[in-house]
């Protein structure tokens, strides 16, 4: 993880292990589809590797690339950037602009936060000018069912003065399983004291189909539930803590 924009791509490899050849050999025969997120262009830089003789080293080299242009084309044109994900039927799917729609709907946080939430929406440009801020990149391989997926994300964290402090949490990519995620969060002053105020997105194509829409309006409310309930309960700690 860096703060100074740049990451390091030697150590990605296809973990776990166990799964390594079947990782591989999902590269080497991708196709427009939802089981991996790669764009026309990045199909073909898999395609032009010999699949009969392609090594575990070259494949994951390849990825290495894709990775590298990904993040380059982030830093220097923002969601706008975001290359689609090319899915069946020609069909193309554009994280950058579902995450744009989606904080353009953090209506509460524009309002308490208006420098912030443009920024997110503009990034590289438009950098808040007052307060402090600060963004650090990353990539991490989660083990999702015993495949690895590869993310990498945009931290950025924003001080507006020592009431005032906001953070969004944004996977820009994300090889397989999802399609993008982010948490914008911060705690702002109000008449009332201080408004903590949380929102989170995740993005996939494994509930489409026959009743997708409804499993994903029940997990919403799952979800929902719990992290009010976690608020719920720091909220409470805080309380007793400062009324003793």
């Amino acid at each position: 993880m860096e703060d100074d924009g740049s990451l390091d791509f030697s150590s990605v490899e296809f973990l776990p292990t166990k799964s390594a050849k079947d990782t591989m050999n999902a590269y080497l025969n991708c196709s427009p589809s939802d089981t991996l997120n790669l764009s026309k262009e990045e199909i073909e830089m898999f395609h032009a590797l010999d699949k009969k003789h392609a090594t575990q080293e070259q494949v994951q080299d390849v990825l290495k690339k894709v990775l590298k242009q990904r993040l380059d084309a982030y830093q220097q044109q923002g969601l706008e950037g975001i290359a689609p994900y090319q899915r069946k039927n020609g069909r193309d799917f554009y994280p950058g602009k579902e995450l744009r729609e989606r904080t353009e709907q953090l209506s509460t946080a524009a309002k308490v936060a208006p420098d912030f939430i443009k920024y997110m929406l503009d990034y590289p440009n438009h950098k808040p000018t007052a307060g402090e801020i600060k963004d650090v990149f990353g990539w991490i391989n989660f083990n999702i069912d015993d495949k690895p997926t590869i993310s990498m994300f945009h931290k950025s964290f924003y001080k507006a003065n020592d009431t005032c402090a906001a953070m969004c949490f944004r996977h820009f990519y994300v090889s397989q399983g999802h399609n993008s995620v982010q948490n914008v969060g911060g705690a702002f002053p109000v008449p009332e004291g201080t408004l903590i105020l949380f929102a989170s997105r995740t993005s996939t194509d494994l509930v489409a189909g026959f009743g997708g829409s409804a499993k994903k309006v029940i997990g919403s409310r799952v979800m929902g539930g719990k992290i009010k309930a976690n608020f719920e309960r720091y909220r409470n700690k805080l309380q007793d803590k400062y009324e003793k």
